[in-house]
């Protein structure tokens, strides 16, 4: 599953996140539905 920016679609879900930019990406360092390792973003 592709997690997508918050705010990009109701059905994401995402309703607290954590953004950090790593190496050019944007890396999800928090979110309720996704380990805290986070999920990177292409």
């Amino acid at each position: 599953m592709r997690y997508a920016r918050p705010g990009h679609t109701p059905d994401t879900m995402l309703v607290s996140s954590i953004w950090r930019l790593e190496q050019g990406r944007l890396v999800n360092i928090f979110s309720q539905d996704t380990p805290l390792t986070g999920k990177q973003v292409p």
